[in-house]
């Protein structure tokens, strides 16, 4: 990890300290983190692409802090989003492997690690790169796959998120939201308003 300090920033190279000391208590004091970068997209978390070399050799890893932490958040916190990768995980869904959860003494705030998946996510090379012209091909066929195995979950396997107010009410949840940062956005503000007031 020597390298790391010579490239990323300062909060970057104290998270990656302690990120390798959560490593070390799974996986031996010998384990170690390499080949470190910043994913430039992360939305709600902080996403620390990592390299976790120990005596089971070389893996891919991914570790997602949150840094989003406003008390109208829209996005799960991270530790039913763990939860939620697990259940995916567990019913064969193509979600990357879910590992380990920081606890509080870790000082990584909330979060996890899983394992990395390579890829590509940025849409303009998905939609015009000839190199993934086969991936454009099937697409239609593995997202019906997908959502059809995501259809299979049986509800009572993600009962947590009943007191999520996006599982009770989506709709409330967006304008609650949108209220709470009180910011005029004209198109939503028509959106929200009565049919038969308009």
């Amino acid at each position: 990890m020597a390298d790391v300090a010579a490239t990323l920033p300062p909060d970057v190279v104290d998270a990656c300290a302690k990120l390798r000391s959560a490593c070390r208590r799974r996986y031996g004091a010998s384990a170690d983190i390499d080949n470190v970068s910043v994913a430039t997209l992360g939305g709600s978390s902080r996403t620390i692409l990592f390299d976790l070399v120990s005596e089971n050799g070389r893996e891919a890893l991914v570790s997602r802090q949150e840094t989003y932490t406003l008390d109208e958040s829209p996005f799960l916190p991270p530790a039913l989003q763990f939860r939620l990768l697990e259940l995916a995980y567990r019913e064969r869904v193509p979600v990357p492997e879910p590992l380990f959860e920081f606890t509080p003494d870790e000082d990584l705030g909330r979060g996890h690690v899983m394992r990395r998946v390579d890829g590509e996510t940025l849409p303009k090379r998905l939609l015009s790169d000839p190199g993934f012209a086969r991936a454009r091909a099937g697409f239609v066929a593995e997202a019906a796959a997908v959502l059809a195995r995501l259809h299979a979950i049986d509800p009572a396997h993600a009962a947590f998120l009943e007191q999520w107010p996006d599982s009770r009410d989506p709709l409330a949840a967006q304008r609650e939201r949108y209220d709470y940062y009180g910011e005029p956005h004209p198109a939503l503000d028509f959106a929200k308003t009565d049919p038969l007031d308009r």
